[in-house]
């Protein structure tokens, strides 16, 4: 298995061994290295959605103790958990054909 750490941190020595092995290989790399950057910006979103979920949940909390109404903030989070459910699909899609490309 490949290292994708790695990769990630030598791609043009990863890259000039793969030359010797031909462009297939090399396309392979351009693959991986497109992979590995979704992945990390997919759990930079899912991360950020995470927390403004918990920020909320705060809120809603905050709100209900003090006696007020929370209907809006609840149904916008709605939403957000729609989002992050979206997110979590995506990032499981995109870790398996990295998981994949490194075998």
């Amino acid at each position: 298995m490949l290292d994708i750490k790695l990769i990630r941190s030598d791609p043009e020595s990863v890259r000039a061994a793969l030359r010797r092995r031909g462009s297939r290989a090399e396309q392979a790399l351009d693959q991986l290295l497109e992979l590995d950057r979704r992945r990390r910006e997919l759990v930079s979103e899912l991360e950020s959605k995470r927390a403004l979920r918990n920020r909320v949940s705060e809120e809603v909390a905050r709100l209900k103790k003090a006696g007020d109404d929370a209907q809006a903030l609840i149904a916008s989070m709605r939403a957000v958990g729609d989002e992050i459910k979206e997110l979590e699909t995506a990032l499981r899609e995109v870790e398996e054909k990295l998981e994949r490309e490194l075998l």
